[in-house]
C-alpha cells in the first residue's frame, strides 16, 4: 500500500492537469491550444527565471544567510525572495501569452485554459520528477548502495533512500495536493493578468 500510494503521487500530478484541460474544453468549449500556448508561456519563464536563480538569487541567499537554520525572520525571507522570483518571471510570462494569443485568450474561459496550461505543465514536470524518484527509490530498495554509488556518497544515498521511505505514505500524497493547490493559484493568476 506503501508503495501504491507514493506512485500515485506521480500519477495523479500528471493526470489532474489534463483531466482539467479536458473539462474546460468540453465545458467552457476552450481551445486546446490555449491550453498548449499556457503551457509554452511557463516553459518560456523557466528558460530565463531557473538560469536568474541558480546565477544571481540563490548565491545573493546564501551570502545573505538567509538559510534554513539562520533563524526567523532571516530563513523567512529566502523563499520570500524565491517565490518573488517566480511571480517577477511567470507573470509577465502570462501577459505575452494573452498579446500572443490575442482575442481567443481574453475570455474566461480562455483565461481559464491558459491558466490550465500553465499551472498543468508545471505538475507534469514535477510529477515526472516525482515517478523518476519513486522508481529509482523502488530499484534501489535493498540493494547494497556502496556497490552502486561513490564510497564518498554511499552514506548520504543510503540516508536519503530511508528518508523517502520511511515518510508516511498518506504524507508522500501532499505532493499531489500541492500541486492541485498550486493549479488554482495558476487558474487564479491568469484570470488576474487577463
Amino acid at each position: 500500500m506503501d508503495a501504491v500510494l507514493r506512485l500515485l503521487n506521480g500519477l495523479l500530478m500528471l493526470a489532474a492537469p489534463l483531466a482539467l484541460g479536458a473539462i474546460l474544453a468540453r465545458r467552457l468549449r476552450a481551445p486546446w491550444s490555449l491550453y498548449a500556448a499556457g503551457a509554452a508561456g511557463f516553459l518560456g519563464s523557466q528558460v530565463l527565471h531557473i538560469p536568474f536563480n541558480l546565477a544571481v538569487l540563490n548565491p545573493a541567499i546564501q551570502r545573505a544567510g538567509l538559510v534554513p537554520g539562520s533563524g526567523f525572520p532571516a530563513e523567512m525571507l529566502g523563499p520570500a525572495l524565491l517565490g518573488l522570483s517566480a511571480g517577477l518571471f511567470e507573470e509577465p510570462a502570462r501577459y505575452l501569452v494573452y498579446r500572443w494569443v490575442g482575442r481567443q485568450g481574453r475570455s474566461w474561459a480562455g483565461g481559464l485554459m491558459l491558466g490550465a496550461g500553465h499551472g498543468g505543465l508545471e505538475a507534469i514536470l514535477l510529477g515526472l520528477l516525482a515517478l523518476y524518484g519513486f522508481f529509482q527509490a523502488v530499484a534501489y530498495q535493498g540493494a547494497n548502495l556502496s556497490a552502486l554509488v561513490p564510497a564518498e556518497q554511499a552514506a548520504a544515498a543510503e540516508a536519503n533512500l530511508n528518508a523517502y521511505w520511511s515518510t508516511p505514505a498518506l504524507a508522500a500524497l501532499m505532493g499531489a495536493v500541492e500541486r492541485l493547490l498550486a493549479i488554482c493559484i495558476q487558474l487564479g493568476l491568469s484570470i488576474l493578468v487577463l
